[in-house]
């Protein structure tokens, strides 16, 4: 997410990437414009009405994620991913920087092509993904997305190697039936084949904290979360990042359905 301000043209310019992962969110009200990453930053201002949009407290409910811009707050917006919002004196603008390409659109002579071409894309946006001041880290999985990634990403590290990351968990439900839970038996063999990775499982950690609070989530976050285990899940790999001067991570996401398809 960016934010620039132009002074001789009286533009504040708010964007986001187009994956989105980080979030931007913006108030417009008498006299002053406030924008921040975090909805709770936004809520800590006196001047932000904090009236509930009914009809997006109804769509999170019945999980529609309904318009990109709303939030649960009638007054707070967000800048949808891959979008550009202008603000000016008397006027705001919304408009997409970025867009997918239309399906069916690339054509290539044969099969071998498309795998080429595929193989060029994931390589340059790994690549410039890698560009970090501090070691980054890869959060490795035994699914095809971060697979392909760690593939790409010892390449264009080489010689160097890459940091490489497992959570591992210690208590696991039943595995059978093509369901399993822990992925580091895949991974090991994975690391194995790439000598570029300096692979780590991580564990459970039990320091007394009670990471899996509901409230603190809801106040961290300013609004409800769904599955907040889901994030705690990442807080131990955190730490070992941060014990390793890392501060950058990068993984897969719907890897699965992709490369299947």
């Amino acid at each position: 997410a960016i934010a620039a301000w132009s002074r001789v043209e009286q533009r504040l310019y708010l964007a986001r990437a187009p994956a989105g992962y980080r979030t931007l969110y913006w108030f417009r009200g008498a006299g002053m414009i406030a924008f921040s990453t975090r909805l709770r930053a936004l809520l800590t201002l006196a001047d932000v009405p904090r009236d509930l949009d009914d009809s997006a407290v109804a769509n999170f409910l019945i999980l529609n994620h309904g318009p990109p811009e709303q939030t649960l707050y009638r007054a707070i917006q967000r800048v949808p991913m891959g979008h550009l919002a202008i603000l000016e004196p008397h006027r705001t603008s919304l408009s997409a920087h970025w867009t997918a390409p239309e399906p069916g659109s690339l054509r290539h002579r044969c099969d071998d092509d498309y795998v080429e071409h595929g193989r060029e894309v994931l390589d340059k946006a790994v690549a410039d993904a890698l560009r970090t001041t501090n070691p980054p880290t890869l959060l490795l999985t035994g699914g095809l997305d971060s697979t392909a990634i760690a593939e790409s990403a010892v390449r264009s590290r080489a010689p160097e190697k890459l940091l490489a990351v497992t959570r591992k968990p210690q208590s696991m439900p039943h595995e059978g039936n093509g369901r399993y839970f822990d992925e580091t038996t895949r991974v090991a063999a994975l690391a194995a084949r790439l000598p570029g990775l300096d692979w780590h499982s991580v564990g459970d950690e039990d320091d007394g904290s009670d990471e899996l609070d509901a409230r603190r989530f809801f106040l961290e976050a300013g609004a409800p979360s769904r599955a907040p285990n889901n994030v705690a899940w990442f807080f131990p790999v955190y730490r070992f990042m941060h014990q390793r001067g890392s501060q950058v991570s990068i993984g897969g996401e719907q890897g699965n359905t992709y490369f299947s398809d």
